[in-house]
């Protein structure tokens, strides 16, 4: 029975340090890989983050272009206004001087000849046709005089003199209407020239301004790839320090138990020999009592020693009953313990293992998932330069 147990308790320390060399070993393993990723995630996020702030920055030039071909494209926009045409009111006949009365109003009624026009009225009709003040009057001032022969020839050359004047200032009149209608003309042209290029030009703006809007959408979807990747990453670094931090709180907790497991397993032992030891002196104690009566000289002395013997065999009795319950107490005690072991060292052992492919797997997921991004990056540059050249 003792070689079983004891070989038994090989079995299970046996297993047990192949379980504990196994977990070293991959703990070994898991604490470098998982330093590395650590690090990795780290550093891809650091680098992650820095290469989105130099991107975004490198489109400050786009979206000033953009404001630029907005503003001029407000501009462009705008219809040229057309040139204001000249109005004319209608030119009224020319308000020429009077004509002279005819020479049967140089007599008066009673058929005498009408006295010469007084040197003062003269200058003074002279003024008047000078400075146009008779200009469309029907008839001359003369009132009761009529202009002499020389009179009337002063008069007649200061009219056409001033009758000419008028002509010029007509003529001059329309000759400023037709540079007027010239300039509008000229205007107008200038208007349509200029208007032929603000058209021009507000298409040319217009597809400018598709191509910067394009390229802008396009830039803010790669912005919004590379924060969905830094999201990304800041998951991953987190997951990682948690899956970090529940290892080391798991890998912590097995070495409490298995501190306790190895506390246990050594008062166990002590107890155990303790019980041994005592169960040895009781089985020695009871020899001596059954020999004890042997040592009487009479029968008297016999049966009194006899008494002192039966009653210290029955006090060892119950002791000894219960170091053997103690003993027995203490192999279930061992029979849970070791099965208590054996289950935390297998549930470590398999958690152990799991930890170490999870780890493998995210390594090489992550390199998948690299090489897709890789690929896909490529795809979209060819999709966009694709979009701006169709415009």
């Amino acid at each position: 029975m003792k070689y079983f147990l004891d070989q038994k308790s090989r079995f299970h320390l046996r297993y047990i340090n192949i379980a504990l060399a196994e977990i070293m070993t991959i703990y070994n393993e898991v604490d470098v890989k998982a330093d590395e990723k650590r690090e990795e995630a780290k550093e891809a996020l650091r680098s992650g983050k820095a290469k989105y702030n130099y991107f975004y920055e490198s489109g400050a030039s786009m979206r000033t272009e953009l404001i630029r071909i907005s503003e001029k494209l407000a501009v462009d926009r705008v219809s040229l206004p057309l040139p204001k045409e000249p109005e004319f009111p209608e030119l009224p006949d020319i308000a020429y001087t009077p004509k002279f009365p005819p020479p049967s109003n140089a007599v008066d009624s009673k058929g005498k000849k009408k006295k010469a026009l007084p040197s003062k009225v003269f200058k003074s009709i002279m003024e008047q046709v000078e400075n146009g003040v008779l200009d469309g009057s029907a008839v001359w001032p003369f009132e009761d005089f009529y202009p002499s022969t020389s009179q009337l020839n002063k008069l007649t050359d200061a009219a056409k003199n001033r009758d000419s004047v008028l002509d010029n200032k007509r003529l001059q009149e329309n000759i400023m209407r037709e540079k007027m209608g010239e300039q509008y003309q000229e205007d107008v042209a200038k208007r349509d020239t200029a208007e032929r290029k603000r058209v021009q030009e507000y298409e040319k703006t217009k597809k400018d301004s598709r191509k910067i809007n394009l390229k802008l959408e396009c830039f803010n979807g790669r912005c919004d790839r590379m924060m969905q990747g830094i999201n990304a990453l800041e998951a991953d670094y987190d997951s990682s320090e948690g899956l970090w931090a529940l290892h080391s709180e798991s890998k912590r907790r097995f070495q409490i138990i298995r501190a306790k497991q190895y506390l246990e397993r050594m008062r166990q032992i002590g107890y155990i020999k303790a019980l041994k030891d005592k169960l040895y002196r009781m089985l020695d104690a009871r020899r001596r009592a059954l020999e004890y009566p042997k040592g009487a000289n009479n029968m008297v002395e016999f049966e009194e020693l006899r008494e002192q013997s039966e009653q210290a065999i029955r006090t060892l009795r119950y002791e000894i009953f219960e170091v053997k319950e103690n003993l027995v107490g203490e192999g279930v005690r061992l029979r849970n313990m070791q099965e208590e072991e054996y289950k935390t060292y297998l549930m470590e052992l398999n958690r152990v293992r799991i930890l170490r492919d999870v780890t493998y797997q995210r390594q090489c997921l992550n390199k998948i998932i690299a090489r897709h991004k890789y690929e896909v990056l490529h795809v979209m540059e060819d999709m966009e330069k694709l979009k701006v050249s169709q415009i």
